[in-house]
């Protein structure tokens, strides 16, 4: 007989598609004849995570009283179980008896101050969690008035007593023979009636059984839960001691528990960031009704040792461990209706990474008699890296009482700085999973030394300069030598000068028997040179 596919996909489900759902099958042949039938009822139930609770407190919190805090969420599917925890700073995880987890009720009794804070409301399911908040503040209450209305009552009443024996003693005197005649007829009455009934004691208990007025209150809490419990409960065992994983290896985070396993039992393991509170645990798996449910980042590293945990063992396997895996993981066992022990057990898993390269740095005066501070961190590595410094080379090492150094912080000091001090430094970082390392060269510098160069280059270049002034005043010299020396000044008169307003005609004659050249005495102006100034 061919087979067919027929499967109905449904998206985006919602509550009200829960239901029965019928496939029904007609076989028909080439002509449509129906040559058989088939169908098939299945059942669909869509899970729905719990709807934000509401937090309630009930009752007055006074010192002494006791007060209730409930929690309910409005929907979920299956029914929602709840946890309540204290928030920091005074943590605190709470289970029963004073914890209802089916009804979301915690029963806090003879209150303190020292439980005021903020409880925090988990509502949870397989299918996702949600959380209300309530914030309890314990006050003193009436208790100082009591007590004042206690003390004055009491003086009130011993005023009276003391009244009323006064007044017995003041009437005393008078009612001493009556008295005494009713005292004689009260011992002959006794004399014939029948003797007074014993008080019995109840027997000594048993040799190394308490008295009930002996036990503590733990001892009387724990036969409470003891005597109350009925059938097994749960307890769940988890490694006191923190656990540790290489990076990228495999960790196994193991929990077991002992209970009657069944049909509403649920595992849950869960993580917690650290510095943060239980109350905003991220889930990583459920198991329930017989199926596993990773979820969460972690879901696909994230296994059973075992699977089914039904056996006692709920071990967590988790591959590929990386250093955001570093936390507290929770392993809680639910068994209803198993409420009377520790359902709850928490595991520390540290990721160990080695050091990742340091880096180097220094400060401070790097000079002859200065100090200097050098500097390693390495941005990853756990647990811390503890920090060495080394000088390479074959310099001497500087005295150790010139040398600080800091294995935690990764600081080395140096003081009192030489030349010798200069040279290479190495930073190891170490921790159990390895090492790296860097280097920082150090260079120390002489004052003294600088100040004689400093000098020499000041002298060098005052004789240079002092060569360029002479060069540049002799060179001015030889060029002031080769300027004409008719020089005058502005108020001088030349002996040549035409005087103002008469224009010159020099009239020349060659005289061709001498030669010589002859100036008409008309023409010619005598002037006097004279140094004395001329007013126009």
């Amino acid at each position: 007989m061919p087979s067919r596919n027929v499967s109905l996909r449904l998206r985006d489900l919602q509550e009200k598609d829960s239901g029965s759902y019928l496939c029904f099958v007609n076989l028909q042949d080439n002509q449509g004849t129906v040559k058989g039938q088939s169908s098939k009822h299945l059942e669909l139930d869509v899970l729905v995570p719990p709807a934000p609770p509401s937090c309630h407190l009930r009752g007055v919190a006074h010192v002494g009283t006791n007060v209730t805090l409930s929690c309910q969420s409005p929907r979920s599917k299956p029914t929602a179980q709840y946890q309540w925890v204290r928030s920091p700073p005074s943590s605190q995880v709470f289970f029963a008896p004073v914890l209802d987890a089916i009804h979301g009720s915690l029963s806090l009794k003879n209150l303190s101050t020292s439980m005021s804070g903020v409880y925090v409301c988990k509502a949870h399911n397989e299918v996702g969690s949600a959380q209300c908040n309530v914030t309890l503040t314990v006050s003193t209450g009436p208790r100082a008035t009591v007590v004042a209305g206690a003390v004055v009552g009491t003086m009130v009443g011993l005023g009276l007593l003391a009244g009323l024996v006064l007044l017995y003693q003041h009437r005393g005197k008078a009612l001493e023979e009556p008295a005494n005649d009713i005292k004689v007829s009260l011992s002959l009455q006794s004399s014939h009636s029948d003797p007074s009934p014993s008080l019995e004691c109840p027997p000594n208990p048993k040799p190394g059984t308490p008295h009930p007025s002996h036990l503590t209150a733990s001892e009387i809490g724990e036969k409470g839960t003891t005597e109350g419990a009925p059938g097994l409960a749960v307890e769940v065992k988890v490694p006191s001691e923190p656990l540790s994983a290489p990076v990228g290896k495999t960790a196994e985070l193991t929990c077991s528990y002992s209970t009657s396993v069944g049909d509403n039992f649920a595992l849950e393991w869960s993580f917690v960031q650290p510095g943060k509170p239980v109350s905003m645990s991220q889930p990583i798996l459920y198991f329930t009704n017989g199926q596993l449910y990773p979820t969460g980042s972690k879901a696909e590293r994230a296994s059973l040792l075992q699977n089914p945990p039904t056996g006692g063992v709920a071990t967590l396997k988790l591959t590929d461990v990386r250093p955001s895996d570093a936390g507290t993981y929770l392993c809680h066992v639910n068994n209803p209706p198993d409420f009377y022990t520790n359902g709850l057990g928490l595991i520390n898993l540290t990721v160990l990474v080695p050091p990742s390269r340091p880096s180097c740095s220094q400060s401070g005066q790097t000079s002859v008699g200065g100090s200097a501070a050098l500097r390693c961190s390495s941005s990853t590595g756990a647990p811390k890296p503890v920090y060495n410094w080394i000088r390479l080379g074959a310099s001497p090492t500087p005295s150790p009482g010139s040398m600080v150094q800091d294995e935690v912080s990764g600081q080395l000091i140096l003081t009192n700085l030489s030349l010798a001090s200069s040279g290479t430094y190495r930073c190891v970082a170490t921790n159990q999973m390895g090492s790296a390392s860097c280097e920082l060269t150090l260079s120390v510098t002489d004052p003294s030394k600088g100040r004689v160069a400093g000098t020499v280059i000041g002298v060098l270049l005052g004789v240079l300069f002092l060569s360029v002034a002479v060069f540049c005043l002799i060179r001015f010299q030889k060029e002031r030598r080769k300027r004409p020396k008719e020089t005058f000044g502005g108020s001088d008169l030349r002996e040549d000068a035409v005087a103002p307003g008469v224009s010159e005609q020099p009239l020349e004659s060659e005289d061709s028997s001498n030669g010589l050249l002859e100036r008409p005495s008309s023409a010619s102006t005598v002037t006097t040179k004279s140094k004395l100034p001329m007013v126009v």
